[in-house]
């Protein structure tokens, strides 16, 4: 009866000990399985990120032409109101050159 409860014991241990390494097994392909799933979720996350950073870059480019167009405009339309007030002073400025120059006595 003692070596048959021996043998039991033994038994017991071994298969204790074969459940140990077992979930030892079990619980290495967990963790690899989980840093892969981590690994695919980050490189998931950077590409979503990365695509995000380039439409919200896209739309700023869009934006800053958008602006810059528009002041463009402003520019060109103040270049044309000097012109066109430089236009109008012509006459006047003409005159004042005949003026200085009928007036100025040359040395004979």
């Amino acid at each position: 009866m003692a070596l048959d409860a021996i043998l039991k014991i033994t038994e017991a241990e071994e298969l204790a000990k074969k459940s140990v390494q077992e979930a030892a097994v079990q619980a290495k392909d967990l963790l690899r399985q989980a840093e892969a799933a981590g690994l695919a979720l980050l490189e998931e996350t950077r590409a979503a990120s990365s695509a995000r950073s380039r439409a919200q870059m896209a739309e700023a480019e869009q934006a800053a032409s958008g602006k810059a167009k528009e002041i463009e405009a402003q520019a060109q339309a103040a270049c044309e109101e000097i012109v066109r007030q430089a236009e109008g002073r012509l006459p006047e400025a003409a005159a004042f050159i005949v003026q200085r120059i009928v007036s100025v006595s040359w040395p004979s």
